[in-house]
């Protein structure tokens, strides 16, 4: 079949054709040129046709082995499961580049093979003569869509100054759609400080996701709140480092002063442990106060309500800000009392 596809380029415009094409007795014997008498089920698949008839070039060279391909995969299993999901292909293994059309198939046969091998994927046929194995076995069907946006990210990452950075068409392109501008501007903030490797396409989508769960949950104003409350894993992934175990007292915090700005979220952190006299929390600055959302707190008076704060082990968005109101209602009243003290006087 794939022989036949290369060398009579037969008019393809949809799937039909494609069907119709298959189905073709040239011999008159009752059956298809292309049915495997070992099984009614299977055509024979082979090399660069395997995966996808509309792929048949190379992909992009990575002549320095820095991207990886991501390959938007949607499959259906011979058990029923259908899937869709990312697939990470390397650009070069065995010391070779993979972008090449007769070897990109078998390096993408095998990140399937690799990830669905415990639902009965394997490969059927190989190649001895090159080793190439491009078919699989348990799937009905499968559609394969690379996706050259990546590379944006990729290189964003390694130089943010000098490279565009990710579009919402960047970001849909890699499974997330509907994003607003705002979060767009802080995801391109975050990303670069915090993708150690460039090209770690599951790193950055952890980051992301994590960033918009957060998100969600900070700006959610039902009663009861809906959305789904991030874990300790979550504050990690958006660069955190400070210890993020008390996670529902931080939850709390974020969703009352409803913080999306990841900066701001280092900051109500570090207010919260220290607080709580958790090791690693510096004192708080007043603009640690201020970026967590805090109102009242500058210079003059920052000293006394980080003492009143740990004193009292305050570690909601509203108990601190009570403490801060009554420090600056005393400040108040003994400035007053101050002022009517001299004009007395």
């Amino acid at each position: 079949l794939n022989n036949a596809l290369f060398n009579q380029k037969p008019t393809l415009n949809d799937l039909s054709d494609l069907q119709d094409f298959i189905n073709q007795d040239i011999d008159g014997d009752g059956l298809s040129n292309y049915f495997d008498p070992q099984s009614q089920n299977e055509y024979n698949f082979y090399a660069s046709y395997t995966l996808h008839p509309e792929i048949v070039n190379n992909l992009p060279a990575d002549t320095n082995a820095e991207y990886t391909y991501l390959i938007k995969t949607d499959i259906r299993l011979n058990n029923g499961t259908t899937q869709s999901l990312y697939l990470v292909v390397p650009t070069w293994t065995y010391g070779s580049s993979r972008h090449l059309e007769y070897r990109w198939p078998h390096t993408v046969s095998r990140e399937i093979t690799n990830y669905f091998t415990n639902e009965g994927v394997a490969f059927i046929r190989e190649n001895t003569s090159s080793g190439y194995q491009n078919a699989l076995s348990g799937i009905d069907w499968m559609e394969l869509n690379y996706t050259d946006q990546w590379w944006t990210f990729v290189d964003y990452v390694r130089d943010a100054t000098n490279n565009t950075a990710p579009s919402s068409t960047d970001y849909a392109a890699i499974g997330f759609s509907s994003l607003s501008q705002g979060q767009i501007d802080e995801l391109n903030i975050v990303i670069p400080q915090n993708q150690a490797t460039p090209n770690d396409f599951d790193k950055m989508n952890e980051m992301v996701t994590s960033y918009l769960l957060i998100h969600d949950y900070a700006k959610d104003s039902g009663n009861p709140i809906t959305a789904t409350a991030p874990q300790s894993t979550d504050y990690n992934n958006i660069g955190l480092t400070q210890d993020v175990s008390n996670v529902s007292v931080f939850n709390a915090w974020l969703n009352d002063a409803q913080l999306v700005v990841v900066t701001d979220i280092s900051a109500m952190v570090n207010v919260i442990n220290h607080a709580k006299n958790i090791s690693g929390a510096s004192v708080p600055a007043d603009t640690d106060y201020t970026q967590a959302g805090i109102t009242g707190v500058d210079a003059s008076n920052v000293g006394a309500v980080n003492s009143a704060v740990q004193a009292q082990g305050a570690d909601t968005f509203a108990g601190v800000q009570a403490i801060v109101d009554n420090e600056n209602g005393w400040n108040d009243l003994i400035d007053y009392a101050s002022q009517a003290a001299g004009s007395q006087a």
